[in-house]
């Protein structure tokens, strides 16, 4: 047992990937579980999905130039 007071800390240090990458996701929508690909970033302590035009803004200043094909056979 652990005195009141006390806690663990997880510290993740993740590289950044070398291309734009957007997850399969599963979300809530209407009562139903529903797949769809999304686009996050960090920001601080906290995360947030952006939309359309955020995201093309945001991918061509964080990877300016052609992107590489990543997985491509």
């Amino acid at each position: 047992m652990r005195p009141a007071g006390e806690a663990d800390v997880c510290r993740v240090h993740v590289r950044p990937p070398p291309v734009p990458m957007e997850p399969a996701v599963t979300v809530q929508a209407k009562g139903q579980l529903v797949k769809k690909t999304a686009f996050y970033v960090r920001s601080g302590n906290s995360t947030r999905e952006l939309g359309d035009t955020e995201q093309e803004k945001y991918i061509l200043g964080r990877w300016p130039g052609p992107l590489p094909t990543v997985g491509v056979a």
